[in-house]
């Protein structure tokens, strides 16, 4: 779900919006009608394990 809120609501109101965003919601931040940032859930990039690529191939053409 995303929500769309002023910038003068989030400095009213940033603590719970983070919360919100960190529970998955998408905040849309608006000035003057018009988007110009979001809030969303941070994610932990999957970092790449040795192994991860057994069983690639790689064509000899290539």
């Amino acid at each position: 779900m995303t929500a769309q809120v002023s910038i003068t609501q989030v400095s009213a109101a940033f603590a719970g919006l983070v919360a919100r965003a960190e529970r998955g919601e998408e905040i849309v931040v608006m000035r003057d009608g018009r988007p110009v940032a979001r809030l969303v859930p941070h994610h932990e990039p999957k970092s790449l394990v040795f192994g991860d690529l057994a069983g690639l191939h790689i064509s000899d053409d290539l």
